[in-house]
């Protein structure tokens, strides 16, 4: 496997195959390396050049390469990264968050009955004003449009 190059110009869903009995390589992405289209990855002796189409986007725990002769799957996994959450308690609230997050064009995930997002001291700054309480932490980012099922 050393010296080997593998292009990827298509993502292979999480459900298209049964992976019980091969080895699972996590590829550890942010949330901007998972929106790039055009990148290059080196793991394992290999190089994969990752070339989709224009806007497409990696969804976690989908499989950039499966090697169906040495049973081995090369899964994309969010990495850990410094997130912001605004505690939203009522459907105006929430409204207010999305919409400060939304002219900001910054992507959003929602956990429980939190809005989540990248860290952004400006967004912070704005939150505040606003009188939301935020939490910073450190952990996966998964944008909503990545777990939405698309048609």
């Amino acid at each position: 496997m050393c010296g080997m190059r593998i292009i990827i110009e298509k993502i292979i869903p999480s459900d298209l195959h049964d992976l019980k009995n091969y080895r699972i390589v996590d590829i550890r992405m942010t949330y901007h390396q998972r929106c790039k289209a055009r990148q290059k990855i080196k793991l394992e002796g290999i190089e994969f050049l990752i070339a989709l189409n224009t806007g497409e986007r990696i969804k976690p725990n989908s499989y950039l390469y499966i090697d169906h002769d040495k049973k081995i799957a090369y899964r994309v996994v969010s990495e850990d990264e410094n997130l912001i959450a605004v505690k939203f308690t009522d459907t105006t609230s929430a409204i207010i968050i999305a919409h400060t997050m939304g002219n900001m064009h910054i992507p959003i995930g929602l956990y429980k009955d939190k809005i989540l997002t990248i860290y952004d001291e400006t967004l912070e700054q704005k939150l505040k004003k606003l009188g939301l309480e935020t939490e910073c932490y450190f952990g996966p980012f998964v944008e909503i449009s990545e777990v939405v099922h698309e048609h």
